[in-house]
């Protein structure tokens, strides 16, 4: 068992200003997540978000979004294996510009808050686009991109990735990548297909990040993940065609107002690449989630997953297979 996130925090507007701080107490430490200035306005007659902190960077869908809105426990494959070194937050300066059917998005970060040295922090300069080329009362289809690049800081002397794979309760169950000595840069790209209809939501992403080094040839990380559900009560997915992200899910009836509130079945495919490195591992994870929303902001999580790792370096070397069961109850407000 363990407390994935327990957070306490503030947010608002004064006019076109908004602000937003929130502090996670899980694990026995305390780590700022959102601590951010917005101002609303206009560019050529359209909707413009900027906002000055620490916040969230526009990276793939999942990436993108916070974890207690996605359809299952753990973020997807693309997310954490092409995530910058300076994380899935950053220090600095985005904005988001809104069609009727799109969005643009762009950010100069460093690292975020907890991340602290004596060097200068790595930059990351990222953008990220959608476009609904349908969208209609009855859903949407949705296509997007982005990519990133990132100037390392010097105390970066060492890059080793290890992904979780099959939920985070061990940390033995990782999937490996060679490490890779005195990098430089890194930059990654990504694309988003998919859409809703009515109950029903699926969607395909690809993800591939390249990491440069001063002493070793380039090494290519790859993911990709396939997942889709079905709001079996007959809600909407809650998934922003304005943002491109996951938000709340409306229960059409409540737990506590008479009814049953609203129930999700979804399956995903995860697989993780690290094989362009001479000793880098690979894995693959297979799972299959049940959720129960009691209301807008209580939901309980069953998540079954099956996985497969070969991993090349670390204690746990060889190929290894083993199913993983989690249940997550979660109050958001």
């Amino acid at each position: 068992t363990e407390m994935s996130q327990v957070r306490l925090g503030a947010e608002g507007t004064i006019g076109p200003f908004g602000y937003k701080v929130e502090a996670d107490f899980a694990d026995d430490a305390t780590s700022v997540k959102d601590a951010f200035l917005s101002y609303d306005t206009k560019a050529g007659g359209l909707p413009l978000e900027i906002y000055v902190g620490n916040k969230l960077k526009d990276r793939s869908i999942e990436g993108a979004g916070t974890q207690t809105r996605t359809p299952f426990m753990d973020r997807n494959a693309v997310a954490t294996v092409t995530s910058p070194v300076n994380g899935f937050y950053g220090l600095g300066v985005q904005a988001r510009l809104y069609g009727s059917n799109w969005h643009l998005g762009l950010g100069i970060t460093g690292d975020d808050l907890s991340n602290t040295g004596e060097s200068s922090d790595s930059v990351a300069y990222t953008v990220r686009a959608h476009w609904n080329p349908i969208k209609r009362s009855q859903g949407f289809v949705h296509l997007g991109g982005w990519y990133y690049y990132e100037n390392l800081s010097d105390d970066v002397l060492s890059i080793n990735k290890t992904s979780r794979i099959g939920l985070g309760f061990n940390d033995n169950l990782r999937v490996s990548a060679s490490a890779i000595d005195n990098p430089t840069d890194d930059h990654g790209w990504g694309y988003e297909i998919g859409g809703v209809y009515r109950s029903v939501y699926g969607f395909v992403e690809q993800g591939e990040r390249t990491i440069n080094s001063s002493t070793e040839p380039s090494v290519e990380h790859k993911a990709t993940s396939v997942y889709g559900g079905w709001m079996i009560t007959g809600e909407k997915p809650g998934f922003s065609a304005r943002s491109g992200v996951w938000g709340t899910t409306r229960v059409a009836n409540p737990v506590g107002e008479g009814g049953w509130g609203a129930f999700e079945v979804a399956v995903r495919y995860d697989d993780y690449d690290f094989t362009d490195a001479a000793r880098g591992g690979e894995g693959r994870a297979y799972t299959l989630g049940l959720n129960w929303h009691l209301n807008d902001w209580v939901k309980l999580m069953l998540d079954y997953v099956h996985w497969k790792t070969d991993n090349k370096v670390g204690n746990f070397r060889g190929l290894d297979t083993g199913d993983t069961i989690g249940l997550r109850t979660q109050v958001v407000f």
